[in-house]
């Protein structure tokens, strides 16, 4: 019987080098905003790792300015780009302005030289894989070939390898290993943040870029109004936040960038927005879905916003313009329990019960919280010290951010027109998703994870959850560490969703993809490192305040000066060992000084007191 072999057609396709284009243009447009990015990647690339070789010019261009003390902007690029004659070959003009243009933040510039440096590696494994293989099949030695190709490989695992210096703030930051990051291509995921950022930064421009960031996660939080939820294994995540901005007063314009947030999403669904001025009892009667005694008085356009919100009675967005306000005012008895109250309300309990003599039983269901908020270092000192806030999980729920530098450069605010665009995109999410009718809530559906993503979850989970709570992590930072792997699904989905409102996609859920979980981990691990920056800043203000106030109690005690055992008793509140440490500190500083007094009565020791220094 004979058989007949068929040969399968060989088909030769030509692979394109690994490379990004998206990455590199990125990349420049990012220096050519902020100069400082230079120094925070310096080191990281040459221009022989871009693909692109006119991308390789410009970068060498910023780069040999940069070291020559010159300044850096759109006009010193053009004109020494025009001097080596490579100007009009580089695009010119156009083409500078198209990777400004193209490149609304700076934020994630060393983001950006990742990716290169990795496409870039990839080449070069390639070329020496070549080499090797060209040189086998012309008949050289073996060994001749293998020398070669380990003295390549040598060469390039020295420029692989981590930078042995990184920026002091980040060293106390454990890293997150390799096989634990999501490396790759996320410049597409979330185009809603990249706009918004243009828009916030034209605003207000000296504002932190995370601030901006994290205001643009906080209003998609809002569309969503618990319509949407993560379905996994320890548990269902809604993907609202709690947001903390604490910077200085007037230099980073915090109000300003607030009010950006503000304007949208009022214009965007303003049913969706809870009273900022309440009380607790107000606040849990307005959530239950309670007509207020005056709604007949109020105009008919503020009566149908009413109606509007009650179908969302208990889903809804908040700002508050000083933080640390609304933290006294826990305190007071009008508002005792709203601190339990909000934190059942960022868990999106299903049912909180609340019975007070004039209202009788209040009812709050499928609750659903977005929080953010803003304050100065100086207000939010004793709420940062407080050990129960700590313990109770309250700023573990947070995403705290405060700036990374400690003065902003100066930037002029540029005109900027009406973000409909934004206001378009928002209201498309919140018409994408099904309307509730009070007292009815929706049920809200489960997005989609690639099963790529599900798993990148769980080694983060392991990884920051687990393997990185240790003695040698501050006590406080336990829990937030834990919540960190929440934080990252929740931003996750947030991506996904502004995504999937702006596609014509028939799914009616939203799918998390791998580029989602990308750039949702560059963020949520800035917040990380963030995080270390506000305990140290806290634990600086703690001591510098009580260094003062142990100065202030010497001063007033005059020339006589004062002794351990009367300070001891003024400072009920702390341990004999930390008057002690502060004493040694302002001696060394030279603003106090030691002063013996001669013997005690009955012949004992003579007393030590402590006064200001001479001289001082």
């Amino acid at each position: 019987m004979n058989t007949m072999t068929t040969t399968r057609p060989v088909v030769e396709t030509v692979r394109m080098a690994p490379n990004n284009i998206d990455a590199e243009e990125a990349y420049i447009g990012s220096l050519l905003i902020d100069s400082e990015m230079i120094d925070r990647t310096c080191g990281m690339l040459d221009s022989s790792d871009f693909f692109i070789v006119k991308n390789g010019w410009v970068f060498s261009v910023i780069m040999d300015i940069h070291l020559s003390g010159a300044p850096i902007d759109f006009l010193t690029v053009c004109n020494e780009l025009e001097r080596r004659g490579q100007f009009a070959e580089a695009g010119g003009a156009p083409f500078l302005s198209h990777l400004l243009n193209a490149t609304p933040t700076a934020m994630h510039a060393y983001g950006y030289a990742e990716i290169i440096k990795e496409a870039a590696v990839k080449r070069k494994l390639l070329g020496i894989a070549n080499d090797a293989a060209v040189g086998a099949h012309n008949g050289c030695a073996p060994v001749d070939v293998i020398e070669k190709l380990q003295r390549e490989l040598n060469l390039l695992k020295l420029r692989v390898a981590p930078e042995p210096e990184k920026e002091n703030e980040l060293k106390l930051v454990p890293e997150l290993p390799a096989d634990v990051r999501v490396d790759c291509d996320w410049t597409g995921a979330g185009s809603f943040l990249n706009g918004y950022l243009h828009h916030a930064l034209c605003v207000s421009p000296m504002t932190p870029e995370a601030f901006h960031e994290s205001a643009a996660l906080w209003l998609i939080g809002v569309a969503i109004a618990r319509r949407l939820k993560a379905s996994l294994d320890f548990g269902e995540v809604y993907p609202n936040l709690y947001i903390g901005w604490i910077a200085p007063s007037t230099l980073w314009h915090k109000t300003t960038a607030l009010n950006i947030a503000r304007r949208i999403v009022y214009r965007a669904f303003p049913h969706l927005m809870s009273p900022q001025d309440t009380t607790l009892e107000g606040l849990i009667s307005d959530w239950s879905g309670k007509e207020p005694e005056n709604l007949a008085t109020l105009p008919e356009s503020d009566q149908g916003i009413w109606r509007a919100s009650r179908n969302f009675s208990a889903q809804r967005g908040l700002i508050i313009d000083e933080l640390s306000g609304f933290l006294a005012g826990t305190g007071r008895d009008y508002n005792a329990g709203l601190i339990e109250v909000f934190l059942k309300l960022y868990d999106c309990t299903e049912r909180l019960d609340r019975s007070t003599r004039g209202q009788g039983l209040i009812i709050v269901k499928n609750a659903y919280l977005s929080f953010i908020g803003a304050s100065t270092p100086m207000a939010m000192y004793q709420h940062m010290i407080n050990d129960r806030l700590w313990a109770d999980g309250w700023w573990a729920r947070y995403a705290l951010l405060v700036p990374d530098r400690d003065r902003p450069e100066y930037f002029k605010p540029s005109e900027s027109t009406e973000p409909t665009d934004l206001i378009d995109a928002l209201k498309a999410l919140n018409a994408k998703l099904p309307t509730a009718t009070w007292p009815d809530a929706v049920e809200a559906r489960s997005v989609i994870f690639v099963p790529d993503a599900l798993e990148a979850i769980d080694r983060y989970f392991k990884c920051v959850g687990h393997d990185m709570i240790t003695d040698s992590l501050d006590y406080r930072l336990w829990a937030v560490y834990g919540r960190m792997t929440e934080k990252l699904v929740k931003v996750s989905v947030l991506l996904a969703t502004i995504d999937w409102a702006q596609q014509d996609s028939s799914s009616n859920v939203p799918t998390v993809t791998m580029a989602h979980m990308a750039r949702a981990m560059v963020i949520v691990e800035n917040w990380r490192a963030i995080s270390h920056r506000v305990i140290e800043q806290t634990m600086m203000s703690e001591g510098n305040r009580f260094l003062q106030r142990v100065l202030h109690c010497i001063m007033s005690a005059g020339e006589r000066g004062m002794t351990f055992r009367d300070m001891y008793k003024s400072m009920r509140d702390r341990q004999p060992y930390e008057i002690r440490d502060a004493l040694n500190q302002l001696m060394q500083a030279c603003e106090i000084e030691e002063v013996a007094l001669g013997p005690g009565k009955r012949g004992g020791p003579g007393s030590v007191r402590y006064r200001l220094a001479r001289g001082r």
